[in-house]
Protein backbone atom coordinates (compact mmCIF):
# COMPACT_ATOMS: atom_id res chain seq x y z
CA UNK A 1 0.00 0.00 0.00
CA UNK A 2 1.23 3.48 -0.85
CA UNK A 3 1.55 5.65 2.22
CA UNK A 4 1.74 9.47 2.28
CA UNK A 5 4.26 10.74 4.77
CA UNK A 6 3.28 13.92 6.62
CA UNK A 7 5.52 16.89 5.94
CA UNK A 8 8.05 17.44 8.76
CA UNK A 9 7.41 21.22 8.92
CA UNK A 10 3.67 20.60 9.24
CA UNK A 11 4.31 18.36 12.25
CA UNK A 12 6.54 21.00 13.83
CA UNK A 13 4.00 23.77 13.17
CA UNK A 14 1.15 21.75 14.65
CA UNK A 15 3.17 20.94 17.70
CA UNK A 16 4.06 24.63 18.10
CA UNK A 17 0.44 25.75 17.89
CA UNK A 18 -0.71 23.09 20.35
CA UNK A 19 2.04 24.06 22.77
CA UNK A 20 1.07 27.75 22.50
CA UNK A 21 -2.61 27.00 23.07
CA UNK A 22 -1.80 24.83 26.06
CA UNK A 23 0.25 27.66 27.55
CA UNK A 24 -2.52 30.22 27.00
CA UNK A 25 -5.10 27.87 28.45
CA UNK A 26 -2.97 27.31 31.53
CA UNK A 27 -2.83 31.03 32.28
CA UNK A 28 -6.48 31.73 31.36
CA UNK A 29 -5.67 33.90 28.34
CA UNK A 30 -7.27 31.63 25.76
CA UNK A 31 -10.77 32.80 26.77
CA UNK A 32 -9.78 36.40 26.06
CA UNK A 33 -8.88 35.42 22.51
CA UNK A 34 -12.03 33.47 21.65
CA UNK A 35 -14.71 34.94 23.94
CA UNK A 36 -16.79 38.00 23.03
CA UNK A 37 -18.07 39.70 26.16
CA UNK A 38 -21.45 41.36 26.70
CA UNK A 39 -19.68 44.70 26.78
CA UNK A 40 -18.11 43.96 23.37
CA UNK A 41 -21.55 43.30 21.89
CA UNK A 42 -22.91 46.42 23.56
CA UNK A 43 -20.13 48.65 22.22
CA UNK A 44 -20.54 47.27 18.70
CA UNK A 45 -24.29 47.79 18.92
CA UNK A 46 -23.76 51.39 20.01
CA UNK A 47 -21.47 52.05 17.04
CA UNK A 48 -24.13 50.67 14.71
CA UNK A 49 -26.80 52.75 16.46
CA UNK A 50 -24.90 56.01 15.96
CA UNK A 51 -24.36 54.99 12.34
CA UNK A 52 -28.12 54.76 11.89
CA UNK A 53 -28.11 50.96 11.48
CA UNK A 54 -30.84 50.32 14.04
CA UNK A 55 -31.75 46.77 13.03
CA UNK A 56 -28.15 45.55 13.34
CA UNK A 57 -27.76 47.48 16.60
CA UNK A 58 -30.83 45.67 17.92
CA UNK A 59 -29.23 42.28 17.22
CA UNK A 60 -26.01 43.22 19.02
CA UNK A 61 -27.86 44.62 22.04
CA UNK A 62 -29.87 41.41 22.26
CA UNK A 63 -26.62 39.41 22.16
CA UNK A 64 -25.31 41.54 25.03
CA UNK A 65 -28.49 40.86 27.02
CA UNK A 66 -28.20 37.13 26.41
CA UNK A 67 -24.95 37.30 28.36
CA UNK A 68 -26.01 39.93 30.93
CA UNK A 69 -29.79 40.08 31.18
CA UNK A 70 -29.74 42.11 34.41
CA UNK A 71 -28.00 45.16 32.93
CA UNK A 72 -30.48 48.08 32.88
CA UNK A 73 -28.27 50.14 30.56
CA UNK A 74 -28.34 47.46 27.88
CA UNK A 75 -32.12 47.26 28.12
CA UNK A 76 -32.51 51.03 27.94
CA UNK A 77 -30.40 51.20 24.77
CA UNK A 78 -32.43 48.38 23.24
CA UNK A 79 -35.57 50.37 24.07
CA UNK A 80 -34.16 53.42 22.27
CA UNK A 81 -33.44 51.24 19.22
CA UNK A 82 -37.02 49.91 19.25
CA UNK A 83 -38.29 53.51 19.46
CA UNK A 84 -36.23 54.44 16.38
CA UNK A 85 -37.63 51.40 14.57
CA UNK A 86 -41.17 52.62 15.44
CA UNK A 87 -41.68 49.51 17.60
CA UNK A 88 -43.00 51.54 20.51
CA UNK A 89 -44.69 48.61 22.24
CA UNK A 90 -41.37 46.74 22.45
CA UNK A 91 -39.65 49.96 23.53
CA UNK A 92 -42.08 50.37 26.45
CA UNK A 93 -41.47 46.77 27.54
CA UNK A 94 -37.70 47.29 27.61
CA UNK A 95 -37.98 50.62 29.45
CA UNK A 96 -40.21 48.99 32.07
CA UNK A 97 -37.71 46.14 32.51
CA UNK A 98 -34.99 48.77 32.98
CA UNK A 99 -37.06 50.39 35.72
CA UNK A 100 -37.28 47.08 37.58
CA UNK A 101 -33.52 46.58 37.36
CA UNK A 102 -32.44 50.14 38.24
CA UNK A 103 -33.38 52.76 40.82
CA UNK A 104 -36.47 54.88 40.01
CA UNK A 105 -35.41 57.27 37.30
CA UNK A 106 -37.12 60.42 35.97
CA UNK A 107 -35.58 60.07 32.50
CA UNK A 108 -36.82 56.48 32.12
CA UNK A 109 -40.38 57.40 33.08
CA UNK A 110 -40.31 60.37 30.69
CA UNK A 111 -39.01 58.11 27.91
CA UNK A 112 -41.97 55.78 28.51
CA UNK A 113 -44.22 58.84 28.31
CA UNK A 114 -42.87 59.77 24.88
CA UNK A 115 -43.47 56.20 23.69
CA UNK A 116 -47.11 56.46 24.70
CA UNK A 117 -47.30 59.85 22.96
CA UNK A 118 -46.09 58.14 19.77
CA UNK A 119 -48.96 55.66 20.22
CA UNK A 120 -51.38 58.63 20.69
CA UNK A 121 -52.23 57.38 24.19
CA UNK A 122 -52.29 60.73 25.98
CA UNK A 123 -53.65 59.35 29.27
CA UNK A 124 -50.88 56.77 29.77
CA UNK A 125 -48.30 59.28 28.53
CA UNK A 126 -49.52 61.84 31.06
CA UNK A 127 -49.33 59.28 33.86
CA UNK A 128 -45.73 58.42 32.93
CA UNK A 129 -44.67 62.09 32.73
CA UNK A 130 -46.23 62.79 36.13
CA UNK A 131 -44.26 59.90 37.64
CA UNK A 132 -41.12 61.37 36.08
CA UNK A 133 -41.92 64.76 37.63
CA UNK A 134 -42.46 63.18 41.05
CA UNK A 135 -38.79 62.17 40.87
CA UNK A 136 -37.58 65.46 39.34
CA UNK A 137 -40.06 68.33 39.34
CA UNK A 138 -37.80 70.49 37.12
CA UNK A 139 -37.15 67.92 34.39
CA UNK A 140 -37.54 69.84 31.13
CA UNK A 141 -37.78 66.52 29.26
CA UNK A 142 -40.79 65.46 31.32
CA UNK A 143 -42.41 68.91 31.53
CA UNK A 144 -42.36 69.38 27.78
CA UNK A 145 -43.73 65.88 27.26
CA UNK A 146 -46.54 66.62 29.71
CA UNK A 147 -47.46 69.75 27.75
CA UNK A 148 -47.77 67.65 24.55
CA UNK A 149 -50.40 65.45 26.21
CA UNK A 150 -52.61 68.57 26.43
CA UNK A 151 -51.92 69.73 22.87
CA UNK A 152 -55.37 68.83 21.57
CA UNK A 153 -58.20 71.41 21.50
CA UNK A 154 -60.05 71.74 24.77
CA UNK A 155 -57.00 71.37 26.99
CA UNK A 156 -55.43 74.79 26.39
CA UNK A 157 -55.39 75.74 30.07
CA UNK A 158 -53.54 72.57 31.16
CA UNK A 159 -51.14 72.89 28.23
CA UNK A 160 -50.34 76.52 29.14
CA UNK A 161 -49.75 75.54 32.79
CA UNK A 162 -47.31 72.79 31.78
CA UNK A 163 -45.43 75.09 29.39
CA UNK A 164 -45.29 77.87 32.00
CA UNK A 165 -43.85 75.44 34.57
CA UNK A 166 -41.26 74.38 32.01
CA UNK A 167 -40.25 77.97 31.26
CA UNK A 168 -39.95 78.73 34.96
CA UNK A 169 -37.46 75.87 35.18
CA UNK A 170 -35.72 76.57 31.84
CA UNK A 171 -36.46 80.12 30.56
CA UNK A 172 -34.34 79.59 27.44
CA UNK A 173 -36.36 76.60 26.18
CA UNK A 174 -37.11 77.92 22.69
CA UNK A 175 -39.67 75.33 21.61
CA UNK A 176 -41.69 75.84 24.79
CA UNK A 177 -41.81 79.62 24.13
CA UNK A 178 -42.92 78.91 20.58
CA UNK A 179 -45.67 76.48 21.63
CA UNK A 180 -46.93 78.90 24.28
CA UNK A 181 -46.97 81.70 21.69
CA UNK A 182 -49.09 79.55 19.37
CA UNK A 183 -51.42 78.85 22.25
CA UNK A 184 -51.83 82.57 23.00
CA UNK A 185 -52.45 83.22 19.30
CA UNK A 186 -55.23 80.61 19.14
CA UNK A 187 -56.82 82.32 22.13
CA UNK A 188 -56.48 85.68 20.34
CA UNK A 189 -54.07 86.97 22.99
CA UNK A 190 -51.91 88.60 20.34
CA UNK A 191 -49.73 90.76 22.59
CA UNK A 192 -48.74 87.74 24.69
CA UNK A 193 -48.22 85.71 21.52
CA UNK A 194 -45.94 88.37 20.07
CA UNK A 195 -43.85 88.48 23.25
CA UNK A 196 -43.39 84.70 23.31
CA UNK A 197 -42.57 84.50 19.59
CA UNK A 198 -39.85 87.09 20.11
CA UNK A 199 -38.53 85.22 23.12
CA UNK A 200 -38.51 81.98 21.14
CA UNK A 201 -36.53 83.65 18.37
CA UNK A 202 -33.99 85.03 20.82
CA UNK A 203 -33.46 81.67 22.48
CA UNK A 204 -33.79 79.26 19.57
CA UNK A 205 -34.37 80.51 16.05
CA UNK A 206 -34.40 76.95 14.70
CA UNK A 207 -37.96 76.23 15.82
CA UNK A 208 -40.26 75.71 12.80
CA UNK A 209 -41.59 78.72 10.85
CA UNK A 210 -40.90 81.12 13.66
CA UNK A 211 -40.20 84.06 11.37
CA UNK A 212 -43.64 83.65 9.78
CA UNK A 213 -45.32 84.02 13.16
CA UNK A 214 -43.82 87.39 14.02
CA UNK A 215 -46.42 89.58 12.36
CA UNK A 216 -46.66 92.34 14.98
CA UNK A 217 -43.03 93.15 15.66
CA UNK A 218 -41.42 96.58 15.42
CA UNK A 219 -40.33 98.02 12.09
CA UNK A 220 -36.64 97.60 12.89
CA UNK A 221 -37.10 93.95 13.84
CA UNK A 222 -39.13 93.45 10.65
CA UNK A 223 -36.27 94.75 8.50
CA UNK A 224 -33.90 92.36 10.22
CA UNK A 225 -36.17 89.41 9.54
CA UNK A 226 -36.53 90.45 5.91
CA UNK A 227 -32.73 90.55 5.62
CA UNK A 228 -32.53 87.08 7.20
CA UNK A 229 -35.15 85.67 4.82
CA UNK A 230 -33.25 87.12 1.85
CA UNK A 231 -29.97 85.56 3.12
CA UNK A 232 -28.41 89.02 3.51
CA UNK A 233 -27.54 88.22 7.13
CA UNK A 234 -27.07 84.81 8.73
CA UNK A 235 -28.74 83.35 11.80
CA UNK A 236 -26.01 84.41 14.21
CA UNK A 237 -26.11 88.00 12.92
CA UNK A 238 -29.89 88.02 13.25
CA UNK A 239 -29.75 86.86 16.87
CA UNK A 240 -27.01 89.37 17.67
CA UNK A 241 -28.98 92.31 16.24
CA UNK A 242 -32.20 91.18 17.90
CA UNK A 243 -30.39 91.10 21.23
CA UNK A 244 -29.19 94.68 20.68
CA UNK A 245 -32.74 95.82 19.95
CA UNK A 246 -33.98 94.21 23.13
CA UNK A 247 -31.23 95.97 25.07
CA UNK A 248 -32.31 99.32 23.61
CA UNK A 249 -35.90 98.64 24.64
CA UNK A 250 -34.84 97.89 28.20
CA UNK A 251 -32.92 101.16 28.38
CA UNK A 252 -35.99 103.09 27.24
CA UNK A 253 -38.30 101.45 29.80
Amino acid sequence: MYKIKPLPQYKILSAGIIAALCFLASCGSITKIFRTSAEDYFEQGTKLFYGGNFEQARLFYMKALEMDSENPGYRMNLAVVYKNLDLTGSAIEEYEKSLKLANPDSFLWASIGYCYLAKSDDLKAREAFKKALELNSRSSYALYGLSRTFAKPGSEKECAEALTSLLEAVPEYGQANFDLAELHERREEYQKAEEKYKQALRTDASVPDIDKKLEHITEEEGRLLDAYRANIINLEQLKEQMAKIQEKKKQLE
